[in-house]
C-alpha cells in the first residue's frame, strides 16, 4: 500500500500504521456536505459538538474515514483531484495525494480489511478503486447504473467495505469487489427517504437506515 505523500513543508508521515489492534471506525463513504472549513465533530448521541476543527478551505469538499488504522475517523478535504488528510486533528494537514479526476465522485471505504480507508472514485457506472494514497486504480468494476445511488459499507461482516447501489427503494448489495450480478436484492423504506449506513449494534455487519422528515427507521 503506498503512504500518504507529505504536504508541502511537512515531514513524511512516520505513524500511520500504528495501533493495528485497534477497533475498526465505521465512518466511510462518499461527500460530509455542507460548507466551510469548519467541521462540528459529536462523539455521542447529543445535540452538541464535543470537538470543534477548523481544517482546510471554505470551497473545500470534505470527507471522514480512517486513515492509520487507529480506530479512529478523521478529516479529509478535496480540491479537484487533490486530497488533503489529517490525523492530528486539523491544521496543519498531514499528508496530501492526488487520485483520479477533479469531476470523479469519490468515496472512501476498506477496500482490503487492513483497517484503512482509502479512495474509489466513480465514473457514470465504473468504479476505480486503490488500496493505497495516490497512484493508478488496482481494481476496476462496473455496478449498476450511472444513476443509481451508491453506498459503502460491510455488509456480510468480512471485515471489507464495499458498494450497494440503491434504486428507487430497492438496494443492491455486492458483497466483493465485483460488477455484474449483485449478491442480495432488498426492497426498504420508500424511493423519497434519505439513506444512512452504519454497524448499529457492533456486530461488524452494516446495514441501511431510512430517514422520513424527523423519524429514523
Amino acid at each position: 500500500m503506498s503512504r500518504l505523500a507529505p504536504a508541502a513543508g511537512l515531514a513524511a508521515l512516520a505513524t500511520v500504521l500504528l495501533c493495528l489492534s485497534a477497533p475498526p471506525a465505521h465512518a466511510k463513504g462518499g461527500e460530509v456536505g455542507g460548507v466551510g472549513s469548519t467541521h462540528y465533530l459529536n462523539d455521542s448521541w447529543t445535540g452538541q459538538a464535543n470537538r470543534v476543527v477548523t481544517f482546510g478551505e471554505r470551497t473545500n469538499q470534505a470527507y471522514v474515514g480512517d486513515w492509520n488504522d487507529d480506530g479512529y475517523d478523521d478529516l479529509a478535504v478535496r480540491d479537484g483531484n487533490y486530497y488533503l488528510v489529517t490525523i492530528a486533528g486539523g491544521e496543519p494537514p498531514d499528508g496530501g495525494f492526488s487520485y483520479g479526476r477533479a469531476t470523479d465522485v469519490t468515496l472512501f471505504g476498506d477496500w482490503d480489511g487492513d483497517g484503512i480507508d482509502t479512495p474509489a472514485v466513480r465514473r457514470g457506472r465504473d468504479y476505480f478503486f486503490t488500496n493505497g494514497f495516490g497512484g493508478t486504480a488496482e481494481v476496476v468494476i462496473r455496478y449498476g447504473r450511472p444513476d443509481d445511488q451508491v453506498l459503502v459499507g460491510d455488509w456480510n461482516a468480512d471485515g471489507i467495505d464495499t458498494l450497494a447501489v440503491r434504486r428507487g427503494n430497492r438496494f443492491y448489495f455486492a458483497d466483493g469487489l465485483q460488477g455484474g450480478a449483485a449478491s442480495r436484492e432488498v426492497a426498504y423504506g420508500r424511493a423519497t427517504d434519505l439513506v444512512y449506513v452504519g454497524d448499529w449494534n457492533a456486530d461488524g455487519l452494516d446495514t441501511p437506515a431510512v430517514r422520513r422528515g424527523a423519524t429514523y427507521s
